[in-house]
């Protein structure tokens, strides 16, 4: 059930702008994995043997970068962002189609 609610949210922030920004969790990337991503089975080689099992693609559009804040006695001394998913420049494209003009670091 809380998986359910999980992939609304995200399904429902993706559909709105095609970018998330979130907080860096490791269970967001998993949870995007799962949603924005196709099975896809391997063609049989005819070789004996057990087949290929299919494969997780993740949706070539699919944009998520979060902010890496490194702090030290309770202040952020460092802030970094990472890109989860997609290429810097692809980022770069959203965020200039987007109000922000720099990933969240709320």
């Amino acid at each position: 059930m809380m998986q359910e609610g999980f992939s609304k949210t995200l399904r429902r922030a993706y559909r709105k702008n095609r970018y998330l920004r979130m907080i860096e969790l490791p269970h967001y990337e998993t949870g995007l994995r799962v949603i924005y991503s196709d099975l896809v089975t391997p063609e049989r080689t005819g070789l004996p043997g057990r087949p290929k099992g299919p494969i997780q693609v993740i949706h070539e559009d699919l944009d998520y970068a979060t902010v890496h804040k490194v702090r030290k006695d309770g202040q952020v001394v460092q802030v970094t962002r990472q890109i989860v998913f997609g290429t810097d420049t692809s980022i770069e494209k959203r965020l200039a189609d987007s109000p922000s003009v720099a990933i969240n670091t709320a």
